[in-house]
């Protein structure tokens, strides 16, 4: 068997081998040690019945003990856990309300992790968000249940103090920890519970949830012991009020801050030696104070409280003043190395507890002790806890200050966003170092499915390489579970996921598994390429047959022909050419030629030419026109049938696809060094951007050749700028492979149009890596400015394999640099200026497109997707702001790509509400045929609208679509109505429904042809068509119809439409519209009645419903409309609320535009050119 570093195998003298478990190492039972008494008198029958409950074969799994304040549950729960029976493993937590620390479900899930973690055998990762943590201790009930049970031992969890947990008090949101105990304990995992009589149980444990069930509650008696204690420390709570001076002070500090200052802390804040302040607290209150994780706090709660009593109002209020003047010297200080654990985590459960709303949310918000947090604690979660409660807060102070709010939500973002930052990288990186208990929990605490599926299956591969098959099933079996859990939204993503587990399968041998996921695979090329993997290793695996039904199986004609050629190649490389054979047989006709082809290929490779020419004849008889001929000509290119391959290719119909098989030609051609006849096939090739392309398969085949100073010379020299840089990533890639780093960094450096992840740079920092060169990989990978320049120098150095002591610090010191730069959070730049321009922040809009600067769209070929859509969201904000001539600009440099189309329409809108018809009119004459008539519709439904009827229609004459002139003449006939022609109306009308060539199927001409309808007063025709509506038409389609209703005035026909099956989703969408129509009484009586605005805290909404909360915040009462977004910020991004927010209240706007510019700051590229001496 293969173990981690932290477990021994012994061997006996009979050469048994016993697994020696890693002893359970949590700090926290130093603190159950100080919790438990000494000597425990007078429960020898309770002790009994516990060791009963715990190591029965059957009955209950839950134990709830209930008892009256000082009867001794503590004493008793923590001697037990300290003593438990043979072959019972306990977990324990002890819920103590005085600390502060430690009375929340944060605190009880951060100690039992901890606690299940080391019982499981696994590691926890340095980062977990909130959600990831539970995620992580739900996991971890089971996980650490399942290994005690593998050793023969009973795990049970203890939890005291049960009513003393303060989350359920925190606010509406606050969860509990009885929420989060095990709800079907597996494994024979047992869970013992105690508390005080009374308190009820919170309202987020389940109905059926075992605590639920009286059949498991416990009274426990009182003892008497007990009582001793009690009556003695309340005489000396008494004494040391009275003593006055040290004494006192020790008392009044500890009792105020709730617990958790140090003896340093009471030091520092009394002006007294520590020594003494330890003596005193030892010698002369014994029993008044107890010591936890060298942290002070009270003997018991009921004391706590009657401290609290006799101090009174004013001394804690003075001592809080002492609490809140230390802090402050440690944030003017920032938060240095040092920071009192106190002022990190028990002091803002002061501040809650207090309700000192200024305090908490200035702490919550300061990034500089978050950072100081994430380096003492190892992640965000508690930031992110107490900006949580922050909020709540805000909200339960009564009108929210939503300017609290839009920093909180700013702050939280940002170290939601930092993150989500992990890639596979880093859990691979632990696995190969021999970390794997890290590695997966690092990658099981990614939140992104796709992402941890990927991760996971890495750390499978690499348990898989070291022999270790069953744990590389396990975590296969785990990564296709968060694969299949992706959102089918994504489908690339998804795909993607899915085929490397699918390969992951494969390498394991459980072809069954891999097959599956190989037809859950949507991309059809993806599952081409997963399927001649997997064809592959059925082959290698001695499954020739397998390996042939499964082709055969295969549903899709592409893909079951490949498959086959991909075969029917295998299996004559593997010496079964009779199976080989029989596969072409059994191919379709049109598959014949590919698959006969990539047969010849390995009998020529063999020297079976006589074999070879036989198939080739038959492959020149049968090759015509088809969807597989590219792959024919490939497949003889790469046999050394030139010739063959050439008049294949010319058999294509069109220039395109001719030019696309003669580039296969090419490649294959300059792979064997023939440059000079590679170059004459480029030069056929008519269509310029696949012959730019033909030029990078030439000197990708000079690469593979070896002829580097060729393949160089001709890199450098190819004018498209595309192709220049996908060539000399190519011969970047070649010369790395060749050992020439030097050469191949210059070339990166120099020859590409270097951007932050540029793959050349960083395959040159990952290769100087490898090589042992860390400091100038590091270097380079700091010049690049990007994570994916410092993913490689990590890839690169932990495939060294080197000093792994170093390389460990190199990936903990990596990954934590990676989250540190990882600020931001959902505001985009653009979106929020054109929220902003729309509220009538002119100015403030503009402030943010300056901080953002105006991109540059020269040549749009040039640029990725991601850019062109920058460019058009850029685009569509200079027009809210008024700044028309950047925008057209662009959106005319864009075209009819998906930037510009994304911008048009905006830019057309904003030039007529300006009314600038003219300049519109103008601006469209000169676009691509293909948008001129959906834009002049625009301009028509804008001028109409104006009232300027004639020039709308002297314009729609001028358009020539079906359904854009429905709706230019609907719109008319609307605008003609509204100034009382109806005459004219009905002659409008009559031409748009005439125009309606296609009778209704022009889908988006229909919410423009029922308003006029409605208006005009056809409601029989307006009904008989939406009676015919059906609910699974195309995204915003729904809207867009009860946008008209409510423009023509049909405000309960729009409300009887949401109503329908399938239209529920619209209600909220109609409040929107009816807020945008000024209704506003009659959307907020709508939203009431629809119950809206009534959603539990608890729940998530709909987006629609939240839209609707940001819609009607404005236009209500202010103290709801607060309220409101104050809802809507629990549930949304801040982006998405920002439209009510910046009206509700403007003294927001400069905190969101200041947000921006220190984003912008930190997004800025590092230039990244790079050089080494020549």
């Amino acid at each position: 068997m293969a173990a981690g570093r932290d477990i021994g195998v012994a061997v006996t003298g009979d050469h048994n081998h016993l697994v020696l478990t890693r002893q359970v190492r949590s700090a926290y039972w130093e603190q159950v040690r100080r919790i438990a008494p000494a000597e425990l008198v007078g429960r020898e029958r309770e002790l009994a019945e516990l060791t009963s409950f715990c190591t029965a074969d059957s009955g209950p799994s839950y134990a709830w003990w209930r008892a009256e304040a000082w009867a001794g549950k503590t004493a008793l729960l923590s001697w037990f856990a300290l003593h438990p029976p043979r072959g019972v493993r306990i977990v324990p937590f002890f819920v103590t309300a005085r600390l502060g620390a430690q009375n929340d479900v944060g605190a009880y899930v951060d100690v039992v992790l901890e606690q299940l973690a080391e019982l499981a055998g696994e590691d926890l990762p340095a980062h977990l968000t909130e959600a990831t943590r539970e995620a992580h201790l739900l996991h971890l009930y089971g996980a650490a249940a399942r290994a005690c049970a593998g050793r023969g031992e009973r795990l049970v969890l203890l939890l005291d103090g049960l009513d003393e947990d303060r989350g359920v008090t925190t606010g509406a949101e606050a969860h509990s920890i009885a929420g989060l105990l095990p709800a079907s304990p597996e494994s024979g995992l047992r869970v013992l519970v105690a508390g005080r009589l009374n308190p009820p149980l919170p309202g987020d444990v389940p109905d059926r949830h075992p605590l639920r069930d009286p059949a498991v509650l416990r009274t426990l008696a009182p003892s008497p012991h007990a009582q001793t204690i009690r009556a003695e420390a309340e005489r000396e709570l008494k004494r040391l009020i009275e003593a006055g001076g040290l004494e006192y002070d020790l008392l009044a500090l500890v009792t105020t801050a709730n617990g958790g200052l140090t003896a340093d802390d009471l030091s520092t804040l009394t002006g007294a030696v520590t020594y003494r302040v330890r003596d005193v607290l030892r010698t002369r209150a014994g029993r008044t104070f107890e010591v936890r994780s060298n942290v002070y706090l009270l003997g018991h709660e009921e004391l706590h409280q009657r401290a609290l009593d006799m101090l009174g109002t004013a001394e804690l209020d003075r001592h809080r003043e002492r609490l809140h003047a230390w802090a402050d010297t440690w944030r003017d200080r920032g938060w240095p190395d040092g920071t009192p654990d106190y002022l990190l985590s028990g002091y803002f459960a002061l501040l809650r507890e207090t309700r000192d709303l200024r305090r908490a949310v200035g702490w919550a918000v300061d990034a500089v002790r978050h950072d100081r947090m994430l380096d003492v604690t190892g992640g965000d979660a508690a930031a992110l806890a107490e900006i949580r409660n922050a909020e709540e807060m805000v909200t339960e102070a009564g009108v929210p200050d939503l300017r609290d709010l839009v920093r909180l939500s700013l702050r939280r973002e940002e170290l939601e966003h930092r993150n989500d930052t992990v890639t596979r990288t880093f859990p691979w990186a632990w696995a190969m170092l021999g970390r794997v208990r890290r590695a997966e929990a690092l990658a099981r605490s990614i939140p992104s499915l796709d992402w941890r599926a990927l991760a996971l299956a890495d750390i499978a591969a690499v348990r898989l390489a070291a022999g270790e098959r069953a744990e590389a099933v396990r975590l296969l079996e785990e990564a296709e579970q968060a694969a299949e859990r992706y959102p089918f939204d994504f489908d690339d993503e998804r795909d993607h996921a899915l085929a490397e587990v699918s390969r992951g399968w494969a390498d394991a041998g459980l072809f069954d598994r891999a097959e599956r996921l190989v037809t859950a695979v949507a991309d059809v090329d993806l599952r081409v390429d997963l399927l001649a993997d997997l064809v592959r290793a059925l082959v290698a695996a001695g499954a020739a047959d397998r390996a042939g039904e499964l082709c055969l199986r295969q549903e899709h004609d592409h893909v079951r022909s490949l498959g086959l050629a991909t075969a029917a190649a295998a299996l004559t490389e593997a010496g079964h050419l009779d199976r080989a054979q029989g596969l072409a047989r059994s191919a379709d006709p049109a598959a014949r030629p590919l698959v006969r082809a990539r047969i010849a290929g390995p009998l020529r490779r063999a020297g079976r030419d006589g074999e070879a020419e036989t198939l080739l004849a038959a492959v020149d008889a049968e090759a015509a026109p088809s969807p597989l001929l590219a792959e024919v000509v490939e497949a003889l290119a790469e046999a050394g049938a030139f010739d063959r391959a050439e008049r294949a290719a010319l058999l294509s119909g069109g220039a395109d696809e001719r030019g696309w098989a003669l580039r296969r030609v090419v490649r294959a051609l300059a792979a064997t060094g023939d440059r000079a006849r590679a170059g004459a096939l480029v030069a056929r090739i008519e269509h310029p951007a696949v012959r730019s392309g033909a030029r990078v398969a030439v000197v990708e085949g000079l690469a593979q050749a070896g002829d580097l100073v060729k393949a160089e010379t001709l890199a450098r020299g190819l004018v498209d700028e595309e192709a220049r840089d996908t060539a000399v990533r190519l011969v970047v890639n070649a010369l790395i492979k060749a050992g020439e780093t030097d050469r191949a960094e210059r070339l990166a450096g120099k020859d590409t149009e270097t951007e932050p992840g540029d793959p050349a740079l960083c395959a040159v920092i990952e290769e100087r890596a490898r090589a042992g060169e860390l400091d100038r990989a590091t270097e380079m990978a700091t010049s690049l400015g990007s994570t994916e320049g410092h993913e490689a120098l990590v890839r690169g150095a932990v495939r060294s394999g080197r000093d792994s002591g170093r390389l460990a610090e190199l990936v903990a010191r990596t990954e934590a640099g990676i989250r540190r730069s990882m600020r931001g959070g959902s505001l985009h730049p653009a979106h929020t200026a054109i929220i902003l321009a729309e509220a009538g922040f002119g100015d403030a809009a503009r402030a943010v497109l300056d901080q953002v600067g105006v991109p540059t769209v020269e040549d749009p070929d040039a640029v990725g997707p991601g850019e062109q859509v920058h460019a058009g969201q850029m685009a569509q904000a200079l027009a809210y702001a008024g700044r028309f001539d950047a925008a057209e600009e662009l959106v005319r440099g864009l075209g009819h790509r998906p930037g510009g189309v994304f911008a048009l329409t905006p830019l057309i809108e904003r030039l007529c509400a300006a009314e600038e018809f003219d300049r519109a009119i103008a601006f469209v004459a000169g676009l691509d045929e293909r948008l001129r008539d959906p834009s002049r519709a625009e301009i028509v439904v804008a001028l109409a609208d104006a009232g300027a009827v004639e020039r709308a229609v002297s314009l729609t004459r001028e358009v020539t679509d079906p359904g854009s002139r429905v709706r230019c003449w609907a719109r008319i006939a609307v605008a003609l109505a509204a100034a009382g022609d109806r005459r004219a109306a009905e002659d409008a009308l009559a031409q748009a429904e005439s125009r309606d060539e296609r009778k209704l199927l022009e889908l988006w001409a229909i919410p423009d042809l029922l308003r006029a309808w409605f208006t005009l007063g056809r409601s029989e025709a307006g009904d008989h068509l939406l009676a015919r509506l059906d609910d699974d038409g195309p995204p915003g389609f729904g809207g867009a119809v009860v946008h008209a209703l409510v423009e023509a005035g049909e405000y309960e026909r729009a409300r009887e439409l949401t109503l329908r099956p399938g239209w529920e989703s619209n209600q909220a969408v109609l409040v929107t519209y009816l807020v945008e129509a000024g209704e506003h009484a009659r959307a907020d009586e709508l939203a009431r009645a629809l119950g809206l605005t009534g959603v539990r805290p608890a729940d998530r909404p709909p987006f629609a419903v939240v839209r609707a909360w940001v819609a009607l915040a404005p236009v209500v009462e202010p103290a709801r409309g607060r309220a409101l977004v104050a809802q809507a910020l629990r549930h949304e991004t801040l982006q998405e609320v920002l439209p009510a927010i910046v009206r509700v209240e403007p003294d927001a706007v400069p905190l969101i535009v200041d947000a921006l510019g220190q984003q912008t700051l930190q997004d800025r590229p590092t230039a990244a050119r790079t050089s080494v001496p020549s």
